[in-house]
């Protein structure tokens, strides 16, 4: 294992599935895996038609609704040029 950003700084491979599933953070180190860099590296790393995963997560017994992390989250990907997406809960 490694620092995804670190390791999505040096890649030159294209991926068609892409899984993002890491602690909220606690701390500076963590904190960079829920930056607009982070997911910028992250898009640029996807293969045409690829998919990327992010586990979300919801409010202990909100009906599916998500947390306010997890909103950020989804709003710094769409800075990042996420376009499309399908939250599940």
């Amino acid at each position: 294992t490694m620092d995804g950003v670190s390791f999505l700084r040096n890649n030159d491979r294209k991926f068609d599935l892409i899984l993002v599933d890491f602690p909220f953070p606690e701390g500076q180190e963590l904190a960079k895996l829920y930056s607009r860099e982070f997911y910028v590296l992250v898009k640029g790393a996807l293969a045409e038609n690829a998919l990327v995963l992010v586990d979300l997560p919801l409010y202990p017994g909100s009906d599916g609704k998500l947390s306010r992390e997890s909103r950020t989250i989804v709003k710094t990907m769409d800075a990042a040029g996420f376009k499309n997406r399908l939250l599940m809960g």
